[in-house]
Parts: C-alpha cells; sequence; structure tokens
C-alpha cells in the first residue's frame, strides 16, 4: 500500500495540522506547538547497535591462553567515519600468589585486532572485582579503515589500574562484519587463577556525541 503525501495529527490545543510524510524518518511524537518531530535511522544510531551482557559468562582457570569472556558482532559496513567503539565489560576473579593477568580488547576474535591491552599483576583473592573500559575512534571506513585507541582504563581489585599499552592506529576492514571482544590470559595455570565477566556492554556512538 503506498504511503499518502501528507499526514493529519491532532494538536495538543484540540486543533488539527497537517504535515507531509517522510518516507525516510519516524514520526517520534508531536512538539507543543503541533508539528511533528521526526528522527531518522542515522539519528538513532546510538541506540541500534548496543549489546549488553545478561549473564555470567564461563570462568576461564587452569589455563595461560588468551581466551574470549565476552563478544559481540558488529555487522559489515555499519561504521561511519567518526563514529566512536565504546566497549565496557566488568566481572569477578580469584587468585593465588600474584599471577600476570592480561586483559584486551579485539575486533575480530580472540586472533583479531589489537584495540586494548591492559598489562595486570593480581593478588591473592578470592572473588573480586576486576573491570574495563575501552575506546576506539574509525578515522576512515573501508577495507582498510584506520581506527584509533583512545580512552582506555583497566581495574583489578587489590592491584589498582592501568592504562592501555596500546597506542598505534589499527587498521580494520569494515567491510566484513567484527567479533568485538574482550580476552583474558593468565600468565600462570592454576585453578585458583580464575575469571569470568559478568557485565559487557558494546555501544556504537555517533560522530556528534563523540566530541
Amino acid at each position: 500500500m503506498a504511503l499518502p503525501d501528507t499526514v493529519t495529527i491532532q494538536t495538543l490545543t484540540g486543533g488539527a495540522k497537517t504535515q507531509p510524510v517522510k518516507t525516510d524518518a519516524l514520526i517520534l511524537q508531536e512538539a507543543s506547538n503541533g508539528t511533528c518531530k521526526y528522527s531518522t535511522l542515522d539519528d538513532l544510531r546510538p541506540f541500534l547497535l548496543r549489546a549488553n551482557l545478561i549473564a555470567d559468562g564461563t570462568a576461564l582457570h587452569t589455563s595461560t591462553a588468551e581466551t574470549v569472556l565476552a563478544t559481540f558482532t558488529v555487522p559489515a559496513n555499519y561504521w561511519r567515519a567518526g563514529e566512536k567503539l565504546r566497549v565496557t565489560a566488568s566481572g569477578e576473579f580469584g587468585a593465588t600468589a600474584t599471577p600476570a593477568l592480561t586483559l584486551r580488547v579485539r575486533a575480530g576474535g580472540v586472533a583479531g585486532l589489537l584495540l586494548a591491552s591492559f598489562a595486570l599483576t593480581a593478588t591473592a583473592q578470592t572473588s573480586k572485582q576486576w573491570s574495563l573500559v575501552a575506546d576506539a575512534t574509525a578515522r576512515t571506513v573501508g577495507a582498510s579503515a584506520s581506527f584509533a585507541p583512545g580512552y582506555a582504563l583497566a581495574y583489578l581489585y587489590g592491584s589498582g589500574a592501568t592504562g592501555n599499552q596500546t597506542s598505534a592506529l589499527v587498521t580494520v576492514d569494515t567491510t566484513a562484519s567484527k567479533a568485538v571482544c574482550v580476552t583474558a590470559q593468565w600468565g600462570t595455570s592454576n585453578v585458583l587463577n580464575t575469571i569470568f565477566s559478568r557485565t559487557f556492554s558494546v555501544e556504537i556512538l555517533p560522530a556528534s556525541a563523540t566530541s
């Protein structure tokens, strides 16, 4: 069925007003002066791609292999120049003695591109919190897009906080889907050296919201 050229809405003052139909937009609400407030899908981009972990992840222990704690796939060709990726994660860990623990944020899975890396040293703990946040801005898009790592910080209870050890520009193929993930890697294998994710979010912020 074809859309009409105009639509009539009731104003807040009880009258009526005719508005043109915008086929590429959504009518969100009526303004106080009787006009429609439109919002395109571009306006809604920060709300269109947001992933949130709603269950505890699988615990990593008795291993020194880099392992994914949480992941979300960004669709192919989603990115636009100037947009920012923001990854936020937290969870629980335990450790014996003082093992090394490296947390990373990658695009493309455990063997993918490194967006952030945090070298930490745990202290003997049981059921304590870890957390991290990392940003990266898409300077360009395409098969050889350039991403600039930005603000990043990781915290491990009993060990304090540390910044990102990755600062170089990263080349990302945004024409293909990318699994954005947080990984962990213990320096010592022990059943008591354990970590899992409890919260995890991936957000794409529009260029207008990144300044």
